[in-house]
């Protein structure tokens, strides 16, 4: 995404987000915003984060493997041998 992102609200992404400005979250309601997978900011400064209203960042291989998995291009295999384990 070019620029910032804001999420205001409830949110639930699942995936990879990448963000060339800042992320900033702010809450709303019961239900949290949720980032499943991994974000990256161009952006950001670990000495302020603009996170707050309840917003969770999780790592998760499995979203992210997923994600890679879906937005893959595919390719044939020059060939396919078969080798004798036992």
């Amino acid at each position: 995404m070019d620029g910032n992102l804001n999420v205001q609200g409830s949110y639930q992404f699942f995936g990879i987000v990448i963000i060339q400005g800042e992320l900033r979250t702010a809450g709303g309601g019961n239900t949290e915003a949720h980032f499943w997978g991994g974000v990256m900011a161009k952006n950001a400064t670990l000495d302020t984060q603009n996170i707050s209203g309840r917003a969770t960042l999780n790592y998760s291989s499995c979203s992210i493997l997923a994600t890679l998995q879906a937005t893959s291009m595919t390719a044939l295999m020059r060939s396919r041998s078969w080798v004798q384990l036992y």
